[in-house]
């Protein structure tokens, strides 16, 4: 075997076992990466539990320092709409009923029996808003909020 011959084939072994190498290395890499990955996956899996974890405690720990203020605040709003509205019917017939007695003073033909009709409705409207009962908020119904040793959520 010549010379170039042999540089030849050692030039090959060794190209190969470069390549084979790098292959070896390039498999490990990928190996490290899967393994790299999976614990990203656990990690980011593990933080959803634990964010999770502590929105629930505070969540609790906030309905059990202000859950009977929330609702009274809830319930206020809600007899608060219902209430609005008949005041605003109320309001509206004590108007007519002051145009109505307007006009007849000045004079303006208005069947007695229109004027009788809106009293009575006024009336009837006023006493059934009367009956309505809402629960207004107090000072006292509100929550502290001192920055003392108390507040602190565990």
């Amino acid at each position: 075997m010549s010379f170039v011959q042999e540089y030849i084939e050692w030039a090959s072994c060794e190209a190969q076992e470069d390549v084979t190498e790098r292959e070896y290395r390039e498999k490990e890499l990928q190996n490290q990466k899967l393994v790299l990955e999976a614990e990203v996956a656990h990690l980011k899996e593990s933080r959803a539990e634990l964010a999770e974890s502590e929105r629930r405690r505070v969540e609790s720990a906030m309905f059990a320092r202000f859950g009977g203020f929330v609702e009274k605040v809830r319930k206020y709003l809600s007899d608060r709409n219902v209430i609005h509205s008949q005041i605003l019917i109320e309001s509206q017939l004590s108007g007519v009923v002051s145009c109505l007695k307007l006009f007849i003073e000045e004079g303006i033909p208005i069947p007695a029996a229109k004027l009788a009709e809106n009293e009575q409705a006024l009336s009837v409207h006023t006493t059934a808003l009367n009956q309505i009962e809402v629960n207004d908020l107090e000072m006292s119904d509100l929550p502290s909020f001192s920055f003392d040793a108390d507040s602190v959520i565990d």
